[in-house]
């Protein structure tokens, strides 16, 4: 699946995406993520001026089947945002949560 994540994940897109200068990474995120923010529950009621400052600071991140993105109980240095794709959440007290894109 494909999601967007803030900087620190290391894939060759991300790498290609920061290779590219400030400003026009900054009109490509916008463009990219503007409705993939508008969607998001968390950031949905955001204004259009705040999703347009946030954008910039997300990269895009291929991630296989079977890899972990985080572990339970861990500090998240970053957040997520499904794109493309199903993901699925474990708990340890064996609860599961799935999310499709």
């Amino acid at each position: 699946f494909e999601v967007w994540a803030g900087a620190g994940g290391e894939c060759m897109e991300g790498q290609v995406f920061q290779d590219v200068p400030h400003q026009l990474r900054s009109i490509l995120a916008r463009h990219m993520t503007n409705n993939l923010l508008a969607e998001a529950r968390v950031f949905k009621d955001l204004s259009e001026a705040d999703r347009a400052s946030l954008a910039p600071l997300l990269m895009p991140v291929a991630v296989g089947p079977g890899i972990d993105i985080c572990l339970e109980g861990e500090e998240a240095d970053c957040a997520w945002i499904l794109q493309e794709g199903i993901m699925l959440s474990l708990y340890a007290d064996q609860a599961t949560e799935v999310e499709e894109a």
